[in-house]
């Protein structure tokens, strides 16, 4: 009986041991797994931000385009009826579009 005590308790030590390196494997392939996880995580992420700034973007080149395409329509109208401080202010805002656009000539119109 004394021979099965300490081999019993040998051999306990040597399944605590392997139970332990399991757990210790298991453990890094498990941290592995979740540091590959929040790798994949940041990378979905990343690119879902790089999509919203093209998008936001794009949203800004139709609205400069919009604009200058009021600007342009504005630029265009008549405005000889115009008389005193309208005419004046019709001029600077004309003046102002035309440095913005950079229109190389103004445009007239003959009634």
């Amino acid at each position: 009986m004394k021979k099965k005590g300490p081999r019993s308790s040998g051999s306990s030590s040597l399944n605590d041991d392997a139970f332990a390196r399991l757990m210790v494997s298991e453990l890094a392939m498990h941290s592995e797994r979740a540091i590959e996880m929040q790798k994949e995580e940041r990378k979905s992420f990343l690119e879902i931000k790089r999509r919203e700034v093209e998008c936001l973007a794009h949203e800004l080149e139709i609205q400069e385009y919009r604009q200058r395409q009021e600007d342009t329509r504005f630029y265009m109208q008549q405005y000889d009826h115009l008389t005193g401080d309208a005419l004046n202010h019709m001029e600077a805002l004309r003046t102002e579009i035309k440095v913005k656009c950079n229109f190389p000539y103004s445009f007239t119109f003959f009634i």
